[in-house]
């Protein structure tokens, strides 16, 4: 099987997931006689899908890091340092355009400092 072919497999069924459980909580909340809700808000939507296209943009750029644990280190905590930063600026922070192109900015800026000041990315470049 092609390499494409494997990652589009992996996105529907990824996508599929995610409409599922959807469909479930509103199918839950109908049931229960509960009002129906999205599960997020529009802030919390907007941030969680810039922070999934920067990191998603990052990973497949370097490739050639797949290979490397240190790099899958690197990203899961750098992951898991900006979701509570992410929370944080959603409770303490009124999100415009402004604020979530410079939150969305210091996001994408910070990932690519951490990644290559501790060495993740230059010596796959250097090959």
């Amino acid at each position: 099987m092609k390499r494409t072919t494997r990652d589009n497999i992996l996105y529907v069924a990824i996508a599929c997931t995610i409409v599922g459980a959807l469909l479930l909580r509103w199918w839950y909340q109908e049931a229960h006689g509960l009002p129906l809700t999205m599960p997020f808000s529009v802030a919390r939507f907007e941030l969680v899908f810039s922070t999934t296209v920067i990191f998603g943009y990052a990973i497949k750029e370097n490739r050639q890091a797949w290979k490397r644990t240190r790099f899958w280190i690197v990203v899961a905590v750098t992951f898991a340092v900006f979701v509570p930063l992410q929370w944080l600026l959603i409770q303490h922070i009124t999100l415009n355009l402004i604020t979530f192109g410079f939150a969305t900015a210091m996001e994408f800026l910070g990932l690519l400092i951490v990644l290559e000041k501790l060495g993740c990315l230059q010596d796959c470049h250097e090959r």
